[in-house]
Parts: C-alpha cells; structure tokens; sequence
C-alpha cells in the first residue's frame, strides 16, 4: 500500500505536532478557544490544524474531529473578532475542509466502523456546499443500504440550507430515478427550502403513490 500524499501545505513540524496531540491536544483546543492574544491564537490554531490536517491525510479521521467542531463553534464570535484573528481561522478552516479531501472521507464507507463512519459524515458536512455533489453521488450511484443512505440523509440535513440548490439539481438531474431521490425530496422539506418547491410539485404528477405522497409532505412542511 502506497504512503498517503503529504500535503505540501503542512508545517514542517506536523509529523511532531501529531505526535504530542495526544497528550497535549486538549490544552491545545482550550487554548484556541480562550485566549485573548492574537499571536497566541495564531500558533495555538496553526498547531491544531495542520496536526489535524495530517491525521485526516493518514486517514486517523477519529482524530481530526475535535478540531473541526471547534473551528466551526468559533464561526460566530468572529464577527466580532480582529481582522487578523479571522483570517488565521480562514486559514485553518481552508486547510482542513479543502474539498479536495472530500472524496477520501467518502472512500471506503462500506470498511469504517459506525463512531469512524459517523466522524466522516460530519465532517464531509462541515464542508458546506462542496460537499452536497458528493452526497448526492452517493445516494444515486453507490449506496443501496437503507441504513448508509440514512447516513447520507442525515450529513446533508446537517449541511443546512445551504444544501438547497445542489438538491434541487439532484432533483431535475434524477427525476426518472424515483427510488434513488424520494429521500431528496422529503429532506428539501424538513430544510424548508422554498426555492424547491418547483421541483418537488412535479412528483405530484408522479405514476408512484409513495412519491406522490412524498412530494406532498415536503410542500406542506
């Protein structure tokens, strides 16, 4: 088996820094999230994510999961941050949810435990908008299991509204195959995007009741 690509973008250090993350990870998190110094906030964030980065491109996803959720719990409190506090956050959220990592978080699904599989969809969430072609991909061509699609139900949900506009292009790409997009169409509802309402009233017309039926709930949501 090859070795994974190293990515050119990683410190130097990271090999050391994935290291010690065990032992010194959660002082690190902490750090990131309570300090007041901007050049603190810097080092503590590069540390953090470049580890994590590493960890992901050795396929160690398990450990890149709480740098991810903190880097997203800080989202918010940014907007009132120093310009140069946002853009180290840009940084480490560019570096780590790049969606050129995405087609290697959805490799090999079938083989992950449920904790490791959960970690996976998470983070392929975590990605946004990117991740939505991703997601649908998978539930058109390559899952078949009730329980996996579920999963992929469930990560895209996560994604938000911001899912909305790659679903309704699953829709009009998809239509004729009803059995692989009726989750599409309940899911455009509970996130009650409007801009989907178009394409979700032409399976109102559908030859299947359970589409049919589908279609309705989804408009009435």
């Amino acid at each position: 088996t090859a070795a994974p690509a190293v990515d050119p973008r990683l410190d130097p250090k990271t090999p050391e820094w994935m290291e010690s993350f065990d032992r010194f990870g959660a002082a690190l998190l902490d750090r990131a999230q309570t300090t007041d110094d901007d050049g603190a906030y810097e080092g503590t964030l590069r540390i953090c994510s470049h580890a994590a980065a590493g960890f992901m491109d050795a396929g160690r996803v398990l450990e890149t999961l709480g740098v991810v959720r903190m880097l997203l719990a800080q989202r918010k409190g940014l907007v009132t941050a120093s310009d140069a506090r946002r853009r180290v956050h840009q940084e480490a959220v560019s570096l780590l949810l790049d969606p050129g990592r995405l087609p290697g978080l959805l490799d090999g699904l079938e083989d992950c435990d449920c904790d490791e599989r959960a970690a996976r969809f998470e983070i392929v969430a975590a990605h946004g908008a990117a991740a939505v072609p991703h997601l649908v991909e998978l539930l058109v061509e390559r899952l078949h299991q009730t329980s996996a699609r579920r999963e992929v139900v469930a990560a895209l949900e996560l994604v938000g509204q911001e899912a909305g506009p790659g679903l309704v292009d699953a829709l009009r790409e998809h239509g004729k195959r009803w059995n692989r997009i009726t989750s599409i169409i309940g899911l455009v509802g509970r996130l009650r995007y409007r801009d989907a309402e178009t394409a979700v009233a032409d399976f109102l017309r559908h030859p299947q009741q359970s589409v049919r039926e589908e279609a309705l709930t989804s408009l009435f949501h």
